[in-house]
């Protein structure tokens, strides 16, 4: 379900699935853009329970809220204040607060009905999938209702939630490679046909219920890092110290992270001190050489402990830019200093921008995968 507003207007445009739609096994209609089984509802009213009743006149169906597995918000609803929609959500009986809710950065109509290419035969089921996977990479996340709703309730942090686009990706070929410039035997025939598709990219900050900006992929992790919910990432650093040679890239493949936060008070001033400790693996080398000797793993070491706290520091830095506060910092102080927070807790997120935030940062290479050399090494 999307939902944008224009003049006063709520505009919901809903996704519904066809189960018994011709041809549905095939997931396509023959050429190289997958078929969505779905058929596409609108409503519209001044309020949100008046557009989905609006739809009433519109489908042949009920359309039943409780199976709704995602939420779009629009850009221009999001700024405006999803408090609404909130209630609406919350007060319904026949609206689940495990629906998974993002943001997209134009409207929710356009994402939502411009969606064409997928292994999914429906938006909800890719989003749903999106969610499930996403977190191997780090660089977002999808909450649903009930987890938004909790942060927006709590008094030392802000929500947030994944961000959702389209973009243009290339065609399957429908004959004999067209569509991808493969040569036919005669000649090579390019051609530039594409399709749309969704992707997550980075975070929607609020502050309160209202959108208030953007993370992108980068400072996206250095939040989720701050909060402890990097469950796998991929860190790309450098073999040696010389930047010039083409083979020195190493990934590195963050298995394991842990946060600690602490809240004190020096001189009568608030300082968060976050310890932040990673454990990795050797998991990609251009380099020609065994990598995991002592020094070369120690310099691994230093280069993922940097990279990792200058995310968290971009974080913070947009944070403070943006007055919100996504990591939850304000919590923290709460639990561990309750009369601190009762001097903070009038002007906060406010008062974060003037706060003392170090960042130590420790990071583990534990293991190599299955080899402790290149091909090259062993040839």
């Amino acid at each position: 379900m999307g939902i944008d507003k224009e003049n006063d207007i709520w505009k919901i445009t809903a996704e519904i699935f066809r189960p018994s739609m011709r041809g549905s096994e095939e997931g396509s209609s023959g050429g190289g853009v997958p078929e969505r089984q779905v058929w596409i509802a609108q409503g519209q009213d001044y309020t949100l329970l008046g557009a989905l009743r609006d739809m009433a006149l519109k489908v042949p169906r009920r359309v039943y809220i409780s199976h709704t597995s995602a939420i779009l918000i629009g850009e221009e609803v999001g700024r405006q204040g999803l408090l609404e929609f909130l209630d609406l959500w919350e007060r319904d009986a026949e609206a689940r607060i495990i629906t998974n809710i993002l943001v997209c950065r134009k409207k929710a109509e356009d994402v939502l009905i411009g969606s064409q290419g997928s292994l999914e035969k429906s938006v909800g089921l890719e989003l749903a999938g999106l969610r499930r996977f996403s977190p191997v990479n780090g660089r977002s996340i999808v909450l649903n209702v009930h987890e938004f709703a909790t942060l927006l309730e709590a008094k030392g942090a802000d929500p947030f939630t994944g961000v959702v686009e389209l973009r243009a990706v290339p065609m399957v070929p429908k004959t004999g490679g067209k569509s991808l410039g493969f040569s036919t035997g005669a000649k090579e025939i390019e051609t530039k046909e594409t399709t749309m598709a969704l992707r997550l990219k980075g975070l929607a900050l609020f502050r309160d219920d209202k959108l208030v900006g953007f993370a992108e992929p980068t400072e996206a992790r250095g939040i989720l890092t701050l909060q402890g919910k990097i469950a796998n990432t991929i860190l790309h650093v450098q073999a040696t110290a010389d930047e010039s040679r083409k083979d020195n890239t190493v990934a590195l493949e963050v298995f394991r992270l842990k946060k600690q936060i602490k809240a004190e008070e020096k001189e009568g001033q608030p300082v968060l001190t976050a310890k932040i400790t990673a454990e990795m693996g050797l998991a990609e080398q251009a380099y020609r050489g065994d990598l995991m000797q002592a020094d070369d793993y120690l310099f691994l070491e230093k280069q993922a402990a940097t990279v990792i706290r200058n995310e968290a520091e971009q974080a913070i830095q947009l944070a403070k830019s943006l007055g919100v506060d996504p990591f939850g910092f304000g919590e923290v102080i709460r639990r561990q200093n309750k009369k601190l927070w009762q001097q903070l807790e009038k002007n906060w997120p406010e008062a974060l921008q003037d706060m003392e935030i170090s960042i130590d940062t420790q990071a583990k290479v534990r293991r190599s995968a299955l080899t402790a050399v290149s091909p090259r090494e062993k040839s």
